[in-house]
Formats: C-alpha cells, sequence, structure tokens
C-alpha cells in the first residue's frame, strides 16, 4: 500500500490504520479502545537499527512498569508502587501543598514559596 493509503474497519469508518510518509497511526473514532493479551503486554521503542527498549510493561495479573531509556523507573507492587529513582514534585504556585506519605510515618509536607522554590515543612 503507497504512503497515505487507509485500511479502514468498522460501519462507521471506526478505526483507521495508516502511514503518511513520515508518521504511522492508528486511530479509534468510537468511544473506547481496549487492547487485550492473555499474558503480559508490551509498548516498545525501537531505532533504526536492531536495539528494541521498553516503555511499558503491564504483566497478566501483576506489575505494571513504567519505563526510561529502557530503565524501569516506576511499578505497581502489590502493596503500593515502587520508584527507582528521584520524585519531582511540581506544587505549582505559592502556597500549594503536596503531600507524601508511607506506611511508617504521618507523612511528609512540601510546599511552594513565593520563588517557585519547593521546601519540607
Amino acid at each position: 500500500m503507497p504512503d497515505n493509503a487507509k485500511v479502514i474497519v468498522g460501519t462507521g469508518d471506526d478505526i483507521k490504520i495508516y502511514h503518511d510518509g513520515t508518521h504511522s497511526y492508528i486511530r479509534f473514532d468510537s468511544n473506547q479502545f481496549y487492547c487485550q493479551a492473555q499474558n503480559n503486554f508490551y509498548i516498545q521503542h525501537h531505532d533504526s537499527g536492531s536495539s528494541i527498549e521498553d516503555m511499558l510493561i503491564a504483566r497478566g495479573d501483576g506489575a505494571v512498569e513504567l519505563y526510561y531509556d529502557d530503565v524501569k523507573k516506576f511499578e505497581t507492587i502489590s502493596t503500593g508502587a515502587k520508584l527507582n529513582g528521584n520524585l519531582h514534585l511540581d506544587v505549582g504556585s505559592s502556597g500549594t501543598v503536596a503531600y507524601v506519605f508511607s506506611n511508617n510515618a504521618a507523612g511528609i509536607v512540601f510546599q511552594a514559596d513565593d520563588n517557585g522554590h519547593i521546601f519540607q515543612t
């Protein structure tokens, strides 16, 4: 199929798959999109060579993992979530408050000052 040709599925042309010469698209014009896998679901990036990097892995009956440059940074676990690296809080304008809680402490409170700096209160 040439560039800009479309594979169209559905009575109301609900699904379109096409390439415009630069970008590839899968477009869903219905209310919801479900992607189902019997076990694990992967979203990966590949370069023009043979390198493939994980971006997101959703494991059947288990964790959801998020990756940055093929390094796992965040994952859900049975007791909550696990962060691998730093957490950057953008609490917005002056006086805005962000809360971080754990099971072992009452929590940590962060607040933004008039200069946009975030500090622990």
